[in-house]
């Protein structure tokens, strides 16, 4: 309530607590979980440039994934799946698992199953490890 010009110190707390609210939401880093989310999305639409910014690997440089996973996702061009995130697991600063349900078919019949990305801080950013992926999960990757 104003006051000859006064604010109460309460309505300056809000303000303030809502703008770093604000920054941690917005500003912050992506967490492992909505990375993964966005490699399953790259992998699903077949976008290989995506794919190989979202993946990271200890044998092959950043043009090599770009073509192993164009090659990838030509083969693998009619393959279908859908997934949903279970959760994330920080191991520490540049290790993290997330796990989540891949169903590999659109028939109404179709199993569930359980799989884990690695993902791997490279210069600041969460990427997928292309070691770490099973082909179980998609079949046509790159190796």
């Amino acid at each position: 309530m104003l006051r000859q010009g006064k604010v109460h110190w309460m309505v300056v707390a809000g303000i303030l607590a809502a703008l770093m609210v604000g920054v941690l939401i917005f500003g912050g880093s992506e967490d492992p979980s909505m990375k993964a989310q966005k490699f399953m999305t790259a992998l699903g639409d077949g976008d290989a440039k995506k794919l190989a910014e979202y993946s990271t690997s200890g044998t092959y440089d950043q043009k090599q994934l770009e073509e192993l996973w164009a090659k990838s996702v030509k083969d693998g061009e009619y393959y279908r799946f859908r997934f949903k995130i279970m959760g994330a697991q920080v191991s520490n600063a540049n290790q993290a698992q997330v796990r989540m349900q891949v169903i590999r078919s659109d028939n109404p019949g179709a199993v569930e199953d359980n799989y884990q990305l690695d993902l791997k801080k490279v210069d600041g950013k969460w990427k997928v490890r292309l070691e770490g992926l099973s082909r179980g999960l998609y079949p046509f990757l790159p190796r």
